[in-house]
């Protein structure tokens, strides 16, 4: 069986467990502008850039800053 490669768009609820967060906090950090990395609107459902958001909790935003 194939193995899939790792999700490059992930959802708020993975974001918030990435960074120790609820998903209500995440949510209101969308809401107030505060979310550390760019949030995209995937059809219905709002998703984070996996690469971006592992660079910023590794204190590397700036190097895949977009």
């Amino acid at each position: 069986m194939e193995t899939l490669p790792p999700s490059l768009m992930i959802s708020i609820t993975i974001a918030a467990r990435m960074l120790g967060v609820s998903r209500s906090t995440a949510y209101d950090l969308i809401n107030r502008g505060e979310f550390p990395v760019a949030v995209r609107r995937v059809g219905s459902r709002l998703m984070v850039n996996r690469e971006h958001l592992e660079a910023w909790c590794n204190g590397t935003e700036a190097e895949v800053a977009s």
